[in-house]
């Protein structure tokens, strides 16, 4: 089984500033460019292409990180200010849910547990600079 964020999106999120980001990426084709919008009071200010491809993703509530799945089933955390990505980590496991603190400087992944079946394993990730993420203790199981 591949892992996957399933139906895990989203796509509008507010930054810091109070402006809307909009991560346009639902097209019929692969092919399509994505684009990351930025509007400030129903004026669009940004329009930044996402130059590569990704299955599915998630925008974190604050605008600053957006996690993703390639086609190969791997995971990447992405600086939306720096475009740093890096990659988390996980299991062929199916992803529930992403969670992040209130601070925004950890973040949580429930998905199926790997041995226990009908079982969920919380993991818990530190953001550290964009140059590592470290799991902080898996929960669960």
């Amino acid at each position: 089984m591949k892992a996957t964020l399933k139906t895990l999106t989203r796509r509008v999120v507010f930054d810091e500033q109070n402006n809307l980001l909009y991560l346009d990426d639902d097209h019929d084709y692969i092919s399509d460019t994505n684009f990351l919008i930025k509007y400030n009071q129903n004026v669009q200010v940004s329009k930044k292409p996402l130059l590569f491809e990704y299955n599915n993703a998630y925008l974190s509530p604050n605008g600053q990180y957006m996690f993703y799945d390639d086609y190969e089933s791997n995971f990447y955390l992405l600086s939306l200010q720096t475009f740093v990505k890096v990659k988390i980590v996980l299991p062929d496991r199916e992803i529930h849910s992403i969670t992040w603190s209130a601070d925004f400087t950890k973040f949580a992944i429930v998905q199926d547990h790997e041995t226990i079946s009908d079982t969920d394993k919380i993991r818990l990730f530190k953001i550290r600079g964009m140059t590592a993420y470290i799991g902080v203790g898996n929960l669960g199981g």
